[in-house]
């Protein structure tokens, strides 16, 4: 994998505690004791973790931005709670369709770092906490189909050239094949946004997914090679253009702008900014806004994306 497609690679583990009901069916005292029980143990592992029982719609937001949690995770129900490290590399989602999910996030190309994290985190939990299992099914789940190992592997990737390639249908369909989906920035019932999705499986095997991945970024590579580079050029200049002189940018928009400038990054054309870092950092500190005014919110988020971008 590469920077030049792929932004994030991430692997989440869901476990849920032995002799109590999953979050879907608890009560309030069920729920808030497993609560109280995960984050004792987590405190064990690492001292110096940061946790949140209840947050604001804004704080809500920003964790959603920086996907710690998910769009369906419930704050106002009792026993919820997000846990993550300083350096936000490991979360710990308590409560939401399972007693704990545990991911671990790295950089493009270090899918197998991001496993060794999670799962090296877990097996450290697991000396505190005792996880529903069983020998036919595995690790037990609120989610008949998500038992067994519990595991989902998943990468970012920004596919501009496959999304405006008749070839991409062929393309996610040879990927389901291998059980293997492709997704929202937000995950499941969420849609591709600014060319940017999210790969993921939770039944293809490491090796597997890795060289689904390959083959994603091949194919992406040859479709960008293949489009006209002066269309694609203006594309990138109207939304250069468009960010720096709108006074407001709506969420879809900012996501579509960003797909653009990173293409243009990636292809190392003159006039642009160059640092996929910068831009990388832009999409993941985006400013979703979703309970403010829609004028207020666009209006900020416009000028969030200027000061991000340094323009």
């Amino acid at each position: 994998m590469s920077s030049d497609v792929a932004l994030s690679s991430r692997v989440r583990y869901m476990r849920n505690l032995a002799g109590q009901r999953f979050p879907t069916v608890a009560d309030s005292t069920e729920s808030i004791e497993v609560m109280n029980r995960v984050i004792n143990a987590v405190k064990l592992v690492e001292p110096n973790i940061v946790i949140n029982r209840s947050v604001t719609a804004r704080e809500r937001e920003k964790l959603l931005a920086q996907r710690l949690i998910s769009p369906n995770f419930q704050w106002s129900l009792p026993g919820r709670a997000v846990l993550y490290t300083k350096d936000r590399t490991v979360s710990i989602l308590v409560n939401e369709e399972d007693h704990i999910r545990v991911q671990a996030v790295n950089a493009a190309d270090s899918i197998q770092r991001a496993e060794s994290t999670a799962k090296g985190f877990l097996e450290r939990l697991e000396e505190h906490l005792t996880f529903a299992k069983s020998t036919q099914q595995g690790y037990l789940a609120s989610s008949v189909y998500n038992c067994g190992e519990g595991r989902r592997y998943s990468t970012m990737m920004h596919l501009v050239g496959l999304g405006h390639d008749e070839s991409r249908g062929q393309v996610f369909d040879a990927l389901l094949e291998k059980k293997i989906t492709v997704r929202g920035l937000f995950g499941e019932g969420s849609r591709p946004i600014g060319a940017f999705a999210q790969v993921s499986t939770t039944l293809a095997s490491l090796g597997e997914f890795m060289g689904a991945i390959d083959y994603l970024t091949d194919r992406e590579r040859e479709t960008r090679a293949s489009l006209e580079v002066p269309k694609l050029r203006r594309k990138a200049k109207e939304a250069l253009e468009y960010v720096r002189a709108s006074p407001r940018i709506s969420l879809p928009n900012a996501f579509r702008i960003l797909g653009w400038l990173r293409w243009a990054a990636a292809a190392r054309l003159e006039g642009f900014p160059s640092d996929l870092t910068r831009i990388d950092t832009a999409l993941n500190s985006l400013d979703l806004l979703m309970h403010e005014n829609e004028e207020y919110a666009d209006g900020k988020r416009a000028d969030t994306l200027r000061d991000l971008l340094s323009l």
